[in-house]
């Protein structure tokens, strides 16, 4: 898979993904994969579900008033 294959997802608004590497358009932090790492992980995520992928990627709320 090349980075190019990638790109072109549409930027998040608010914290858009300036390296391309992200599916969500957001940075997820993948900039910092080599890119075997970039594969495997891109590999692992088109396998995952639509749910799989939201829970995988989405940032976890944090309320500060415990669980």
């Amino acid at each position: 898979m090349a980075l190019k294959e990638i790109k072109g997802t549409p930027p998040h608004t608010k914290f858009g993904c300036s390296c391309g590497r992200s599916p969500i358009g957001r940075c997820v932090g993948w900039h910092n994969f080599t890119e075997k790492q970039l594969r495997e992980t891109m590999a692992k995520y088109r396998k995952m579900t639509p749910k799989q992928k939201e829970g995988y990627l989405s940032p976890k709320a944090i309320d500060g008033f415990g669980e």
